[in-house]
């Protein structure tokens, strides 16, 4: 009984740690291989607050997709 109130606390503890670091991008699932996908981009939005493109034109960016609308009405206010 002794080791149950160890190991379940301990459990959901490294569970809540796992679905944080999953939250916020930490650990990923998807690594796509470079030589199945060799042309890589991102996706950028206000979400990501200020881009430095210099970095990423620093690294093996060669597109990127940049959402500035959602709908019809909505105009995102950093563009």
């Amino acid at each position: 009984m002794k080791a149950l109130k160890i190991i379940l606390p301990t459990f959901f503890l490294l569970l809540a740690v796992a679905f944080l670091a999953f939250y916020f991008g930490t650990l990923r699932f998807n690594y796509p291989s470079k030589d199945t996908f060799p042309v890589s981009g991102i996706d950028v939005s206000h979400h990501q607050g200020d881009i430095d493109w210099k970095t990423v034109g620093q690294q093996d960016i060669k597109f990127v997709f940049i959402k500035a609308t959602e709908g019809a009405t909505f105009i995102d206010e950093v563009v």
